[in-house]
């Protein structure tokens, strides 16, 4: 008798790691600082290029001159916090201590606006950092200095003297001799343009294209990103980390794998990025929203979904944090997805995202107890807005719950509360 070989059970093979280019993550934080502030977005992005020739002229490494290019478009990241910080290097700087990918370029931005006397008596800055940071210093006096609406070249001699004098006086020798010998060039000067400024940053970032962050190093940097979000307002102060850890348990009590609940956790951190279009007076409004400052408002799930799918890697991490307010009747935003079209990801996210909300203090009103909450979350889904299965998980584990919630907003509170003493 012939025995006849039935195939095996097909597995579909599991997706590869999820790993993300480090400078995309940097031109992300840079495009949000940009669109919080377009003059300060195109600022940075000059800066970056005039301080990657002043360093690339005094003989620094190749991966050197893309950490300038990084460290110039983050030197004003303070201001995602709060606007008064966009000129205060050590705020900034305190920021982008909490990841790991950014926190090589805290010591640089630290020193960004030191004089060269300053520079002496910062402890542990190493040779190749304080060039970086004297390069920065003088490329934004530069920037500062140009007149925008006449042609650069034009203005190149006034620019000359007057940056030559200062940095003779104020600046490392190294810097001032750098810029002397490369300002006698068009191309010096025509790289402070915006004419096709995006290539020529993103150009200058090649030598760090093939470094990586890990899912780990992603949730660092997720932190950084809420926690500046978080800070620009004390209604918002703890929220993002508040709904990551309560998105965190309940998607594990809902049985995903390990690394999608990372995942969702760190579309959880950064699902409300998109606020830093909300203007902080609307945010902070004692009083109901009009119809036309509640539009603003709405707009920053869609803007959170344009800042983070943008990035390779992230484009389902970018779809959750983007439906965090769609509900399954289909009355939410963005996109008014209903039923199914709401992911299982999303969803535990929305869920998280209003528990919390409800906790909060916020300008025109109280936050309520966590089981007053419930029981709104439980109306809510009755309703058929939100997920009842994750609606119940919460019920269940509403002890846990709660205490994790306030927990983790207990640490956010303090971060903020550390790094903004420097202001």
């Amino acid at each position: 008798m012939e025995i006849r070989a039935y195939p095996a059970l097909f597995v579909p093979p599991s997706p590869p790691p999820l790993v993300v280019p480090k400078v995309e993550l940097v031109l992300a934080l840079g495009r949000a600082i940009e669109l919080l502030d377009s003059s300060l977005g195109r600022h940075q992005k000059r800066v970056a290029l005039i301080a990657a020739n002043l360093v690339d002229g005094i003989g620094l490494r190749s991966t050197d001159v893309s950490r300038t290019v990084m460290a110039a478009l983050l030197h004003g990241v303070g201001a995602l916090a709060r606007q008064e910080h966009t000129r205060n290097p050590e705020v900034g700087a305190r920021f982008l201590e909490i990841s790991p990918l950014t926190r090589d370029l805290s010591p640089i931005v630290a020193a960004s606006r030191d004089s060269f006397r300053a520079l002496k008596m910062r402890l542990g800055l190493t040779l190749d950092n304080a060039l970086i940071a004297q390069a920065l210093h003088l490329a934004s006096r530069i920037d500062d200095a140009i007149e925008p609406d006449v042609f650069v070249l034009a203005q190149a001699a006034r620019l000359r003297d007057e940056a030559l004098a200062f940095a003779r006086t104020e600046l490392d020798p190294r810097i001032a001799d750098a810029f002397e010998r490369l300002s006698h060039t068009d191309s010096f000067w025509l790289d402070a343009a915006d004419f096709d400024i995006d290539a020529r940053v993103r150009l200058r970032l090649s030598h760090m294209s093939s470094v990586q962050a890990d899912l780990d190093a992603l949730q660092d940097f997720g932190r950084l990103y809420s926690v500046l979000v978080d800070s620009r307002s004390p209604y918002t102060a703890t929220h993002s980390w508040g709904v990551a850890a309560v998105a965190n348990c309940l998607a594990a009590w809902s049985g995903f794998d390990g690394e999608t609940v990372q995942q969702i956790e760190i579309a959880a951190q950064l699902h409300d990025i998109g606020k830093i279009v909300v203007p902080s007076d609307i945010i902070e409004k004692p009083a109901g929203l009009s119809p036309a400052e509640f539009g603003t408002v709405r707009g920053h799930a869609y803007f959170t979904g344009c800042l983070l799918g943008t990035v390779p890697g992230l484009h389902r991490i970018a779809e959750w944090a983007r439906s965090h307010h769609e509900r399954l009747d289909g009355t939410g935003y963005p996109m008014g997805l209903a039923g199914a079209r709401v992911t299982s990801e999303a969803r535990v996210i929305a869920v998280a995202d209003q528990f919390v909300a409800l906790t909060e203090d916020r300008p025109y009103r109280k936050g309520i107890s966590g089981q007053r909450a419930l029981e709104m979350l439980s109306e809510s889904a009755e309703r058929g807005a939100i997920d009842r299965q994750i609606v119940a998980i919460v019920r269940d584990q509403f002890a846990t719950v709660d205490a994790i919630r306030r927990h983790a907003q207990g640490v956010e509170r303090d971060e903020i509360k550390t790094i903004l003493r420097a202001g």
